[in-house]
């Protein structure tokens, strides 16, 4: 029980997995915790080393029967990729245990005996970063040539990456420096830049070949580079810089003209007045006289009043 918890490496773990003699004490719950000790990279160590393993099964004597055997582990691989797909897409990760029995459990048990080679590291992580570096100068050369074809990423590797190529190289090959002009005209026809060829070169090229471009001449490469430092064609995509404004144009900003001052107009003022205003009464003003001569008139009586009741 206490080696039972020790963290293993991938290298470990593959090892186990086809080791007939680790079987013999182990349950199937224990054969498919192995898968869990790094269910990332797990399957693609036993994608990768399948092949090396040695089958101890008596059947394996048989060619065909042996082949079937690795045809059956390979099956089972292809089902466990097609969880983890499922798995990675829908977030349904409590289908991790299916995955172990497909990717883990039934290839180490059909193919169950030892490991006859090193075993290698998963060879997916570098075609993966390849793919995605394709991928990245697919999608430059799909903008940067916008402008006079219309297809998207697939139809540039299918039906462009090739004679736009070829179109380019070729004058310089066949014509070496007197072939410059004609390559410079292209690029600059498709708005390429002097990396996009080297992207095109990469992409059109294929696994232990050389490149189109590679058979040209050192010295026609360094005229074609010299010219196209000299043209220096402007691209519909490249960034236009700002021009800086001199200190005279920022003093200028600081000096802001006096506002005139609002003027009222007397028509706005006789429209927004209230005896203009057909919606409000407005009460009219009683003079002064009529108010004086009223309190006197009340002043009078109140005396005569006050009289009366004396006597």
């Amino acid at each position: 029980n206490s080696t039972k918890h020790i963290k293993m490496g991938p290298w470990d773990v593959v090892r186990k997995i086809f080791s007939e003699e680790e079987h013999k004490s182990m349950s199937i719950h224990d054969k498919c915790d192995l898968f869990f000790h790094d269910y990332n990279v797990t399957p693609l160590f036993v994608q990768e080393n399948y092949l090396n393993a040695v089958p101890h099964k008596p059947e394996a004597k048989n060619k065909i029967k042996k082949i079937e055997l690795f045809a059956s582990a390979a099956r089972s691989l292809s089902f466990g990729d097609l969880v983890e797909k499922n798995i990675r897409s829908h977030n349904a990760w409590s289908l991790l245990p299916v995955q172990a029995i497909f990717s883990s459990l039934v290839p180490g048990q059909v193919l169950e005996g030892h490991i006859g080679a090193q075993i290698n590291f998963p060879a997916w992580f570098g075609k993966n970063s390849r793919q995605t570096k394709m991928s990245r100068l697919l999608q430059e050369l799909t903008v940067h040539s916008r402008l006079k074809i219309s297809g998207n990423k697939e139809a540039m590797n299918l039906d462009y990456v090739v004679p736009l190529e070829r179109s380019i190289v070729s004058p310089l090959l066949r014509d070496g420096t007197a072939g410059i002009p004609q390559a410079l005209s292209i690029l600059s026809e498709y708005s390429l830049v002097r990396e996009d060829l080297e992207s095109l070169s990469e992409l059109s090229s294929w696994p232990n070949t050389k490149t189109l471009f590679s058979e040209v001449e050192s010295k026609v490469k360094a005229a074609f580079t010299r010219a196209y430092n000299k043209t220096s064609v402007p691209t519909p995509y490249a960034a236009v810089p700002i021009k800086k404004g001199s200190k005279a144009d920022f003093d200028s900003l600081d000096t802001v003209p006096e506002e005139e001052e609002d003027v009222p107009d007397v028509e706005e003022e006789e429209e927004d007045s209230l005896e203009v205003d057909s919606m409000i009464v407005v009460k009219k003003k009683t003079s002064a006289k009529k108010v004086d001569s009223a309190g006197s008139s009340t002043s009078k009586g109140n005396k005569n009043s006050k009289r009366g009741r004396k006597k």
